[in-house]
């Protein structure tokens, strides 16, 4: 699914931002988004598996939820201009025809602060019924 989502924002007019092929930390854990400013990447997929339904005769029914974050940051006092509609076109990456046989397909963005840096962070979640 990562690849799926990456492919996708490959293919998005990025204009001043870039998409880096390296995980969004190092191999010490320091963020990279916030070292390297309009600049995209995307997480390593995580997948959970939680127990909905298990019924007297033996039926278990599990959904498999896997999550994908994308992250970027901007400077906080200076927002680019084409920020809203980059993220507007990210978000469509959720309906991607590279991700199939899922049941639910979610995405939740959320920005935080970071010194003068606004971090965007991009949550995509995709659940399967197995």
């Amino acid at each position: 699914m990562r690849t799926a989502i990456y492919d996708h924002i490959k293919d998005l007019q990025l204009g001043s931002f870039r998409l880096s092929d390296e995980r969004p930390f190092n191999a010490s854990g320091q963020a990279l988004y916030l070292k390297n400013m309009k600049t995209i990447y995307v997480d390593q997929a995580q997948t959970v598996h939680d127990n909905l339904i298990s019924t007297l005769d033996g039926v278990v029914i599990n959904a498999e939820t896997t999550t994908v974050r994308v992250y970027m940051s901007t400077d906080a006092k200076q927002m680019p201009s084409n920020y809203q509609s980059l993220v507007a076109n990210i978000k469509t990456a959720r309906n991607s025809t590279d991700i199939t046989g899922v049941n639910r397909r979610e995405v939740d963005v959320s920005t935080t602060y970071e010194e003068d840096k606004m971090v965007t962070e991009f949550e995509f979640r995709f659940t399967t019924l197995t």
